[in-house]
């Protein structure tokens, strides 16, 4: 289980949750109004299956809310996905699914999150680098409007 807060909304993740599947996974968000927490919503992946983990981590920065599903298999086997969600005033909306190009089997991105503004950093933990098994890398990725962008690779040396 992982979840942040953003001003009003907190996000939990629920990677468990067996709706599409064993482990497909869900997210919570909650808002803080009239001096209680109320569910807004119950997010799901929109291409969701077993084993997936949708929710292993979620970030929030204002209307926007970032789901790790390290499971993921739209790029490889495993490689992983992150689903970011915008608040449009009234419900929350899948704005982009992001994979990575270099993706390969068992890479695991969205494994972890931070999302501040139009940035978005995700942890790709078991990237093969320069020959290293493993080694991991961060993808940093840019919002320009509604299209995200990678903007870098970070990489231990």
């Amino acid at each position: 289980m992982a979840l942040d807060l953003s001003g009003e909304v907190l996000v939990v993740s629920a990677p468990g949750a067996d709706d599409a599947g064993p482990q497909s996974g869900a997210a919570y968000v909650f808002r803080h109004a009239g001096g209680a927490w109320i569910q807004e919503a119950r997010l799901a992946a929109p291409q969701g299956d077993a084993w997936d983990r949708f929710g292993f981590d979620v970030a929030v920065s204002g209307s926007t809310i970032a789901i790790g599903a390290e499971g993921d298999d739209q790029a490889a086997p495993d490689a992983g996905a992150v689903h970011v969600f915008v608040h449009d005033g009234s419900a929350w909306t899948l704005q982009a699914t992001l994979v990575s190009a270099a993706a390969g089997r068992d890479d695991r991105l969205g494994t972890a999150l931070d999302l501040q503004g139009d940035q978005l950093a995700v942890a790709v933990p078991r990237r093969d680098v320069a020959g290293r098994t493993n080694a991991g890398v961060v993808e940093v990725y840019r919002r320009s409007g509604s299209v995200w962008s990678l903007d870098g690779v970070l990489s231990a040396t």
